[in-house]
């Protein structure tokens, strides 16, 4: 016989919210040792958590709500791109070099927001690491996302990723993987309001060169002075979500 909830309906129900109480718990601890290890080694180390999440590319265009102010312009290469980035323009042009594809909405020359896209194997640039995502032929990486402040309230982020969505579902990729902070609780709340599924998760442990990661990915222990170590991210089977959050493919 299970164990009986202590107060009267429920059923039992208060053990999930006690394990989410405990995981939140456990990762402000782990945010407070990243903090603590920068602070002691002056930048030089910390604790880099990732959840890994699959998003499901729609069968049919999104609909359209009215009429843009501005258009989804994509980019391949840096001269494409408004002057003014918030990343250093060596990452932008390995990115670029690397064949990513830039999604982004600009306004009288103002940057309101981008994301990348990324078909193969994805070379992270802020840990040593090369994730995976499979089947090869039918799925894609999305990263970096990213709105200015002035317009995280609007329309930006869905503009975007309802011109990346189209662009997948004709390139016929079925899911879409990326990596998300274990820190970012706005960013994994909005992909799992879209859908997103989550499909394991990394800890990278950076102490100046040498880098430890634990995963529940294979490899599920890696230690390094210089090699990246190279997960596969796999998709979820057919029929995990509802019909009308079902990918493209089957």
């Amino acid at each position: 016989m299970g164990r009986v909830s202590p107060y009267p309906g429920c059923n039992g129900s208060w053990r999930p919210h006690r394990r989410t109480r405990r995981r939140r718990s456990g990762m402000k601890f782990l945010y407070l040792c990243h903090r603590l290890l920068q602070r002691l080694s002056f930048g030089r180390a910390g604790i880099v958590p990732y959840f890994f999440y699959a998003q499901p590319v729609l069968t049919a265009p999104a609909r359209q709500r009215g009429r843009a102010p501005v258009e989804v312009e994509r980019a391949r290469g840096r001269a494409c791109l408004p002057a003014s980035l918030p990343r250093p323009e060596a990452v932008i042009e390995g990115r670029f070099a690397a064949g990513s594809q830039c999604l982004f909405i600009a306004k009288d020359g103002e940057l309101l927001g981008y994301l990348w896209l990324h078909r193969g194997p994805y070379r992270e640039d802020e840990v040593r690491a090369v994730f995976t995502p499979e089947p090869a032929e039918r799925s894609a990486w999305d990263y970096d996302v990213y709105v200015a402040p002035a317009y995280r309230l609007g329309r930006t982020f869905s503009r975007l990723w309802e011109a990346a969505n189209n662009d997948l579902r004709a390139g016929g990729v079925c899911w879409c993987h990326s990596r998300i902070s274990a820190f970012n609780t706005s960013s994994i709340a909005v992909h799992e309001k879209l859908g997103a599924r989550r499909i394991g998760w990394a800890c990278f442990l950076c102490l100046g060169r040498l880098q430890v990661m634990v995963s529940s990915l294979k490899p599920r222990l890696h230690c390094s002075l210089s090699i990246a170590p190279s997960v596969t991210l796999p998709s979820p089977k057919a029929g995990t979500l509802p019909p009308a959050r079902e990918p493209l493919c089957r």
